[in-house]
């Protein structure tokens, strides 16, 4: 059987909190070109699907926050995710379709700014526990040279 020793514990939660503040400055620099954007959504996704405690909130837009964080916890309580995948991905310049093309995904600065990723869910709501596909269009916007997602939960909340 292990000790935990005060240090060790010390150490521990140092270690922690130090990843806690690489995260954070992760999404707070410049994310502007497509590698950015698909690890960003996974990154949201594994907090969203993990039932993490915030889901993911540091990834929507400031102003949706409070909302996003109300509906989350909803789901937190009566949602369990099971296998998702991401389906589809579009790439939008002020409302119109961007093209995927060598040039695009090689840009420094990206000739898009908005991106719809669709996300496949399957999940069970409590209390019937009933097994669901959900598909979601995620809405993520370049603001500030930050993806931001405009998020709607409603679909995990039926």
């Amino acid at each position: 059987m292990k000790r935990h020793t005060p240090l060790r514990i010390l150490l521990g939660s140092l270690l922690a909190f130090m990843t806690v503040l690489t995260f954070q400055a992760c999404a707070t620099v410049p994310q502007e070109r497509l590698e950015d954007l698909e690890t960003i959504t996974r990154v949201y996704n594994n907090f969203f699907e993990s039932r993490h405690p915030d889901g993911g909130v540091a990834y929507v837009r400031d102003d949706l926050k409070a909302t996003y964080l109300m509906q989350y916890a909803q789901i937190k309580n009566r949602v369990t995710f099971g296998p998702s995948q991401r389906i589809n991905q579009a790439l939008y310049k002020d409302d119109e379709l961007v093209p995927l093309t060598e040039q695009v995904l090689d840009a420094d600065q990206p000739p898009f700014n908005k991106a719809v990723i669709t996300m496949r869910y399957e999940v069970a709501t409590k209390p019937s526990n009933r097994v669901r596909t959900v598909v979601y269009d995620q809405h993520w916007y370049l603001e500030n040279g930050r993806w931001v997602l405009v998020p709607d939960l409603d679909p995990f909340l039926k």
